[in-house]
């Protein structure tokens, strides 16, 4: 799950020759490895590496791998840095859903961790939202959910479509796979919902002009001016 990255690190230097075993221990000795991606660097001999942890010994510890030269590394020293959790997030998110589909016909009597458990149960399943049919829709007996996976075969969950299972009551299901890079934005929204609430916009009237900052000031002192007069 995205929600799992707490912390995330780049780290430059790691020799083109090391293994991915090498690289994977030598972070899983600080903390519980989340995921992690190498970058390679075309014409040089040495590669970058992005590491995401849901939880570390120590954040000092991490960061006291940079300048340390791993034995597996040839004699490179390695840097590190911490990087924004949000930023990790959003890339965790790109990178772990496979595909996606959209399943209709849902019965109400459908408990959402009963569907997590079915759909788990066929494919690895990120991430589910069920959604309920619009209001105007009177008499729908029915939900809809979108549900996005990191591993498994899309066939699988296709394979659902037209049939009407017991552990949904019944009720006849449609499933259609959706656009992945669809599925992929939705998934990101929770993400981006955070990176706007923890932006904080420029003061307004450092975008003001002088005359316009002037005419304030001085409604300010008309308006002290009043209050002095009561």
């Amino acid at each position: 799950m995205v929600g799992a990255v707490k912390f995330s690190f780049s780290c430059r230097g790691f020799s083109n020759d090391a293994s991915d075993d090498d690289i994977r221990k030598f972070f899983e000795a600080v903390g519980t490895v989340v995921s992690w991606k190498r970058v390679p660097t075309p014409g040089y001999p040495s590669c970058g590496v992005y590491v995401n942890f849901s939880h570390v010994n120590s954040v000092n510890d991490v960061l006291s791998l940079n300048k340390t030269v791993p034995e597996f590394n040839r004699g490179f020293p390695i840097s590190v840095r911490q990087q924004a959790v949000l930023v990790a997030q959003v890339a965790n998110a790109l990178n772990e859903i496979k595909f996606s589909v959209s399943i209709r016909g849902i019965s109400w009597k459908l408990q959402e961790e009963q569907m997590r458990e079915v759909l788990n149960s066929l494919a690895k399943l990120h991430s589910l939202r069920i959604a309920p049919p619009p209001a105007w829709l009177v008499g729908v007996t029915a939900k809809n959910a979108y549900a996005n996976f990191s591993g498994g075969e899309v066939a699988d969950i296709l394979a659902l479509d037209g049939t009407s299972p017991a552990w949904n009551f019944g009720g006849k299901l449609s499933v259609r796979e959706q656009d992945a890079m669809v599925a992929k934005a939705a998934a990101l929204k929770p993400i981006t919902a955070a990176i706007e609430e923890a932006y904080v916009p420029p003061v307004s009237g450092c975008l003001m002009s002088r005359k316009r900052k002037q005419a304030l000031t001085l409604a300010d002192d008309d308006d002290d001016d009043d209050d002095d007069d009561d």
